[in-house]
């Protein structure tokens, strides 16, 4: 079976940014581009199998060789491209069991890595307080940024956000995303700011303060030039690697998906078989595929894990 290439998904959005129209070449003020989903809300469609199947769709029957033995679609990560020209709201995500309960989808983990960013581009991840009736005034005064963690970001930062913990990303950057195989966001604060209609969206007040943890912190890693573990969650283990040499990439139990994160092309060598992978797109290279070989590239690489492990 032949690595799977994707046509991305993407939405407009109110905090959209440029880096995305430009080297997407379009004119639409996309602020989330899905590379690799199998999620209902939004399912990328595999570009080079015929007819471009929706990814969910494909996986059904194909489970075991595509994920690997015992590995399910709650394994299945989900990255995205984020681009914004401001703040995203104040967010929070929930765990399995809640997100199962509430929300009828998964809890939601999810990374950041810096693609681009300007100089002085910053975004929040964790709370400074432990106490809730502090950030219930602060919602209610419009303060909660004071009660927030601010980090400045640059190109090749990387921040893991772990359900439970506030976060909300900056403006002015690009950002992957890769996480867990759910769509499930509360939103806790939107800056009181307006759509093109004048109206505000709705916030996920109660569902919020169910969910948020103070006590939970992000994983934050400085960019550094050179290959590294960036981190090692529950469910999923990501890697940056500079690659100037031959190298081979083995699957070993499960599937893995890497990222062409800068704008060049690259070559992915398969079963005697040139794959070209574009800038800033991913492969998802099922389990049965075994292996993959790279000459040069600086990809991130995204495998899922299970917390037992």
């Amino acid at each position: 079976m032949r690595p799977l290439l994707f046509e991305s998904y993407t939405y407009e959005t109110i905090w959209a940014g440029h880096r995305l129209e430009a080297f997407r070449r379009s004119s639409d003020k996309i602020g989330t581009s899905f590379e690799v989903s199998a999620h209902p809300t939004g399912s990328t469609r595999i570009a080079n199998i015929e007819g471009q199947p929706l990814f969910l769709d494909y996986l059904k029957g194909r489970e075991e060789a595509l994920l690997g033995p015992d590995w399910t679609i709650h394994d299945l990560m989900r990255t995205c491209f984020l681009d914004t020209s401001d703040v995203l709201s104040v967010q929070v995500h929930p765990d399995d069991d809640y997100a199962q309960l509430h929300s009828h989808d998964d809890g939601k983990d999810e990374s950041w890595y810096i693609v681009d960013a300007d100089e002085d581009a910053f975004l929040y991840a964790g709370a400074t307080t432990k106490n809730l009736d502090v950030l219930h005034q602060a919602l209610e005064k419009g303060t909660i940024q004071d009660y927030m963690r601010k980090w400045h970001v640059h190109a090749g930062d990387y921040i893991d956000i772990p359900h439970g913990t506030l976060h909300a990303l900056g403006a002015n950057i690009l950002a992957y995303e890769m996480g867990t195989n759910s769509n499930t966001t509360y939103r806790f604060y939107d800056w009181d700011r307006v759509d093109a209609n004048g109206q505000k969206r709705p916030l996920h007040i109660k569902e919020s303060f169910d969910v948020v943890d103070l006590k939970r912190k992000p994983h934050f890693v400085r960019a550094q030039k050179t290959s590294h573990r960036l981190s090692e969650m529950d469910h999923y283990v990501i890697d940056e690697l500079y690659i100037n040499s031959p190298k081979t990439i083995n699957c070993g139990e499960t599937y893995f998906i890497i990222t062409n994160i800068e704008k060049e092309p690259i070559d992915v060598f398969v079963n005697n078989e040139t794959i070209p992978l574009e800038g800033y797109k991913a492969m998802f290279v099922p389990y049965i595929t075994k292996q993959i070989h790279i000459n040069k590239a600086h990809l991130l690489l995204s495998r899922p894990r299970k917390e037992s492990l």
